[in-house]
């Protein structure tokens, strides 16, 4: 018995849009990833600039990585039909210096926090 070529089209079309669709997710899940880093890498070159970045680098660095992904999810808008991808990045930045300066705030890091409050002048976004 023969199947019908209306279904193996159907079929063979419903198998091409989810190929289509998983390499576009990939795409833009990579893409996503690549500007995640790049903003990463962006917030340690501004704490680079702190006077005592060299004997607490690492302590700037640990608050930005607890607060990084989340703030990163909230701020980075996927394309969808009606927009490309965009980044909110003054928010992303005033979000997680906030986050940041609670964390310096709670570890009696009041050099730190002031720094941080400082950068965070520049990216207020009231």
């Amino acid at each position: 018995m023969q199947g019908d070529p209306t279904m193996a089209k159907r079929i063979g079309s419903a198998v091409l849009f989810i190929i289509l669709f998983l390499a576009i997710w990939g795409y833009q899940t990579n893409k996503q990833a690549e500007r995640s880093t790049e903003v990463h890498d962006e917030m340690v070159a501004m704490f680079q600039e702190f006077p005592d970045f060299q004997t607490h680098g690492p302590l700037y660095t640990q608050w930005l990585d607890a607060h990084h992904e989340e703030s990163f999810e909230r701020y980075f808008h996927t394309a969808s039909r009606f927009h490309g991808s965009y980044f909110e990045e003054e928010k992303y930045v005033a979000a997680t210096l906030e986050a940041m300066i609670g964390d310096a705030d709670a570890a009696g890091s009041t050099e730190q926090a002031e720094h941080l409050r400082e950068l965070a002048r520049h990216f207020n976004t009231d």
